[in-house]
């Protein structure tokens, strides 16, 4: 056979080196082998071994291809390590792709292992037998299995990798402050999921699938009747209890369809499972340590957060580094942290303000002090001229505080004594409450004839000018009652006294003070009152009655501007036995409580009607505690005179 244009090629199989020297001449071909041998091969093996070829070098470019694609990588790393300067182009090339790598990484590997495993199966076909081609299926799919494994950890160690080992490195802390969805991962539900899969589903499936696999059938061979010593070895050592089964043809028939597993399919089958086996405790280890790391890894660091800011009350954020609920329990602390470092800021920008405006306002106090104790100076001798002061103001005070009680024992000396008028008036009271040490109010009491004269009288003013006045009043009705019996008249005499005493007349230098008067003539054995009344009324309430009586003075004052001849109507009453008739000046009915409101009349009508049943004694204590009660401590606005007597 002529060789043409022959083309040297050396080609590696199955760890033989031959050349070959290739003919283009029918589909034969010349080979020269090592040491010196010449056989003669089909063109398809040919085809084959450039099968082969082509594979590998696709191999060899797709993995040039991978490292190509990852030293950039590599080199961003090692610069940003060492705190190097890096191009704005690297930045940006790596922060693009870097998510992507772990899938076109482990993509390319299981292209590279399947290509190979595939192409060592398909390319012998055509020469070996069905066997052999069967045997070479089985490591194709064991190796096609071991391979998806090894692309899988790698797709997962590089997760693992650019997650928790180098995020920092390619992007900012800021770019971390928050999730992304560049930050794609699983949640943790899935991930626990993954691993129970690869604990348990993985190696149970791995043992399961070489099992079915390894298993074959004696008919698959052409084996329609086994003998008794194959049946034997097919039931191994349960042989011994199965004696009916070998002296039956047609069970023994039937074995031939049953299935089995030969020792070659054992042996590869326990390659399979063993490494099958290996490879999960590996994936066990390895996953089991980053899903670890994943869960415990941000906590860890969130921990170390709080104790950092509990001590240096500085909150830094933490890196999120997944979309996981890890991921949002972290961005949920980067948010808090962010708000509570803002209010941070915002308390000591407060506090720097406060700061000046302190230095401020103590440059102004000292200032102040400075002026203050200048102040004081003037002060404490200003105080010791005001001591002085006091001291003699005490002394005065003192003085007219003497003189006012000893014109308050004259006052007294000057009232009828009570107990003349109760034994005139057995059933009687007089209540008599001065507002100051002495009092413009006064009661009068005077025996004449038969009768006896009472009255409650109200002079202008209270305390020193009251009572001035009610001495003035309390001489010129005593002289007005020894001049006349009648009441009215009593009343023209002492108007006219008054005026006289004062000096009033009509101009209007004149003083236009007076006295308000209620005055009663007392028949006892006849029980006739005779009553008059200066703008004062008198109050009857009648045994059994639930309504007062009143009867009205005349409207007009006793002096002032009240003329000479003024003539005051009297008014002749009738009681019968404990009838109770009252006359008192306006002090009780004008007393205010600690609210500002007043008693008033109508009350102190309805407080009369409410004691009838009291004799009068016990009516004065009751009105005096009364009054007390509802001033609760508050001064009063005018002295109270009140006078009861019971018939």
């Amino acid at each position: 056979m002529v060789v043409k244009d022959t083309t040297i090629i050396n080609i590696r199989t199955d760890s033989l080196t031959k050349t070959f020297a290739l003919g283009t001449i029918n589909n034969d071909i010349k080979i020269e082998g090592n040491g010196n041998k010449s056989v003669s091969m089909n063109f398809d093996r040919v085809k084959d071994g450039v099968s082969a070829l082509i594979s590998y070098l696709i191999g060899f470019i797709l993995m040039i291809v991978i490292i190509g694609i990852n030293i950039p990588f590599k080199f961003f790393l090692k610069r940003r390590r060492k705190n190097l300067e890096i191009s704005p182009k690297l930045a940006a090339y790596c922060r693009k792709y870097l998510f992507r790598m772990p899938y076109f990484n482990s993509g390319a590997l299981l292209f590279v292992l399947l290509l190979r495993n595939m192409n060592n199966v398909f390319n012998n076909s055509t020469s070996l037998s069905k066997t052999e081609h069967d045997l070479g299926i089985n490591m194709m799919i064991i190796s096609i299995i071991s391979s998806l494994l090894v692309a899988l950890f790698t797709f997962f160690w590089q997760q693992h990798s650019i997650h928790f080992r180098n995020l920092e490195y390619f992007f900012d802390k800021n770019d971390l402050y928050k999730r992304q969805k560049k930050l794609s991962f699983l949640k943790m539900r899935g991930k626990f999921i993954l691993v129970q899969g690869i604990t348990t589903l993985l190696p149970v499936s791995i043992i399961v699938f070489y099992i079915f696999m390894s298993m074959s059938k004696p008919a698959d061979f052409g084996i329609t009747k086994v003998s008794e010593e194959q049946a034997k070895i097919f039931f191994g050592g349960y042989s011994s209890i199965m004696h009916d089964v070998f002296n039956d043809e047609a069970t023994l028939n039937d074995i031939a369809s049953g299935y089995y597993i030969n020792t070659v399919d054992m042996f590869f089958s326990s390659i399979g499972i063993i490494a099958g086996v290996i490879v999960t405790l590996i994936y066990v280890i390895f996953f089991v340590r980053w899903i670890t790391f994943q869960i415990t890894s941000p906590v860890k660091n969130l921990l170390k957060k709080m104790e950092e800011a509990t001590a240096t009350k500085e909150y830094s954020f933490s890196l999120v580094r997944s979309n996981d609920e890890m991921g949002q329990l972290t961005e949920g602390y980067n948010v808090m942290a962010k708000k509570i470092m803002s209010y941070i800021r915002e308390v000591e920008a407060i506090n720097l303000g406060l700061e000046a405006k302190v230095k401020e306002r103590t440059v102004e106090i000292e200032a102040q002090r400075d002026e203050i104790e200048a102040q004081r100076d003037e002060i404490e001798a200003q105080r010791d001229i005001v001591t002085k002061q006091k001291d003699k103001l005490e002394e005065i005070h003192k003085a007219v505080t003497d003189s006012i009680n000893y014109a308050k024992r004259i006052q007294q000396a000057k009232l009828p004594k009570k107990v003349e008028i109760y034994l005139s008036l057995p059933n009687s009271f007089i209540l008599f409450k001065p507002k100051d040490i002495v009092s413009g109010d006064f009661y009068f009491f005077r025996k004449k004839n038969q009768n006896v004269f009472i009255a409650a009288v109200d002079c202008t003013g209270h305390g020193v000018p009251g009572a001035f006045m009610s001495m003035i009043g309390s001489e010129r009705l005593n002289d007005a009652v020894s001049q006349s019996s009648e009441t009215s008249e009593v009343l023209k005499i002492l108007n006219k006294g008054i005026k006289t005493s004062l000096q009033q007349s009509d101009s209007k230098e004149s003083t236009r003070d007076g006295l308000d008067i209620a005055i009663c003539s007392v028949d006892l054995e006849n029980k006739i009152v005779k009553y008059a009344g200066a703008n004062r009324p008198i109050w009857i309430i009648r045994k059994g009655h639930t309504t007062v009586e009143e009867i009205k003075a005349t409207k007009t004052a006793i002096g002032g501007l009240t003329d000479d001849n003024q003539y005051f109507d009297t008014h002749e009453i009738k009681l019968n036995k404990d009838d109770t008739f009252y006359i008192f000046s306006d002090g009780y009915a004008d007393t205010f409580n600690t609210k500002n409101k007043k008693l008033t009349t109508k009350n102190f009508k309805q407080i009369l009607l409410d004691i009838q049943n009291k004799t009068l004694q016990e009516q004065e204590k009751y009105l005096d505690e009364f009054i007390e009660n509802w001033k609760l401590g508050t001064e009063l606005v005018d002295d109270i005179l009140v006078i009861g007597v019971r018939l």
